[in-house]
């Protein structure tokens, strides 16, 4: 389970679902190196978006939510890096692509940092938004899951692309682009819950 650090201290009380659901999104987004949003509904990612370190995590956010805007309405976001006041001001006031019109609605935003004024922002948002902070995960630890008169224990699954050989097995050999988009496909593979499907296109590693 992560430590979630409240970032506004009269907000709304956390439900047990709220915490099952935070932790699924920061355990997700915290798998990415470059500038990410995760965006999760019912513990599974609806929406993932990474962009170069030079890109800005505002169009990160934006393609997060296009990804599937619907399951994203209510949701949990959780970012890599600092939410600073111009992406504040988009997760307070981005429409749904849905129709154009409603205000995103979000349960929890999650960020290891905010600044001064983004937090600011944000506190305005919704009565009942819960904002978190919470640290970069750390390799080695343990998974425990109860089941009916005992415990499950195993390793964590820390494995990234880099640890293993991926080899073609296709006659057509895939570009580097594809390559790129089936290791951010595998990456979110590991967070996505039984008849669940990833579908990735146009990583940028830049």
């Amino acid at each position: 389970m992560i430590s979630f650090r409240t970032s506004c201290y009269d907000m709304q009380e956390m439900s047990y679902n709220n915490y099952l659901d935070g932790d699924a999104a920061w355990n997700c987004v915290c798998e990415f190196t470059n500038p990410t949003c995760v965006i999760v509904k019912h513990t599974n990612p609806c929406g993932v978006a990474s962009v170069g370190p030079n890109t800005g995590l505002l169009e990160a956010y934006q393609q997060a939510v296009r990804a599937d805007p619907v399951s994203a309405f209510g949701g949990i976001v959780a970012f890599n890096v600092e939410v600073d006041e111009t992406l504040a001001c988009e997760i307070r006031e981005f429409r749904s692509p849905a129709d154009g019109e409603t205000r995103m609605f979000y349960e929890i935003v999650i960020a290891p940092k905010y600044t001064e004024k983004g937090l600011q922002i944000l506190k305005g948002k919704s009565k009942t938004l819960r904002i978190l902070e919470a640290q970069q995960t750390k390799a080695g630890r343990r998974s425990l899951r109860q089941i009916g008169g005992g415990w499950l224990l195993q390793d964590s699954d820390d494995l990234t692309p880099d640890d293993l050989g991926f080899r073609v097995v296709t006659d057509k050999v895939p570009s580097l682009e594809l390559v790129d988009d089936a290791q951010f496909a595998w990456l979110c593979c590991k967070h996505v819950k039984s008849n669940a499907i990833v579908v990735a296109k146009v990583c940028s590693h830049s």
